[in-house]
């Protein structure tokens, strides 16, 4: 193997690195504005409670309580707790892969280094292998992680579909 070829391996793995870190900040993206969006509505319905509660005339409470409704709907559609779950995994699991193939190219290259000084034929053909793995690893395991996240998402929706068909019972 050619000194090309492990340079061009090396370059593939700094690429798939850069491609776990793109998705997780995309899916930390997702997971924050569900987030806080959460937040708010939740406090839309905790303080139109607390005001309902404590005795508003009737046209203002009407309007707190359509409010409030609205909220806990737009809560239960867009930022319900099963989604967030399943991002927040989605972000543990890009993380975990990526600090599982930094630590294995680091241990892994040290047998690499060592055949430098040896054979650099024999040294590229190991690196490629290596980081060939690697890449394979990363690439396999951002499937999974994808298919998890768009089937967590699907069971949220059909979820939510059983809670709306609940309500409307």
């Amino acid at each position: 193997m050619s000194l090309r070829a492990a340079e061009y391996v090396q370059e593939q793995f700094a690429q798939k690195i850069l491609e776990i870190d793109v998705a997780r900040k995309s899916t930390a993206w997702g997971q924050n504005w569900r987030k806080w969006l959460a937040y708010f509505l939740k406090a839309i319905s905790i303080f139109g409670g607390i005001a309902v509660a404590s005795g508003l005339e009737a046209q203002p409470a009407q309007k707190v309580g359509v409010a409030i409704l609205i909220a806990a709907g737009i809560d239960l559609w867009l930022t319900n707790n099963k989604s967030l779950l399943n991002y927040a995994q989605a972000l543990d699991a890009y993380d975990a892969l990526r600090k599982r193939a930094e630590r294995r190219h680091q241990s892994d290259l040290i047998p690499v280094l060592v055949a430098i000084d040896d054979k650099e034929g024999e040294a590229s053909d190991k690196l490629v292998e290596m980081v060939g793995g690697l890449l394979t690893m990363c690439n396999e395991e951002l499937t999974s992680i994808e298919e998890a996240l768009q089937e967590g998402n699907l069971e949220a929706l059909k979820a939510l579909e059983i809670e709306n068909k609940k309500q409307t019972t």
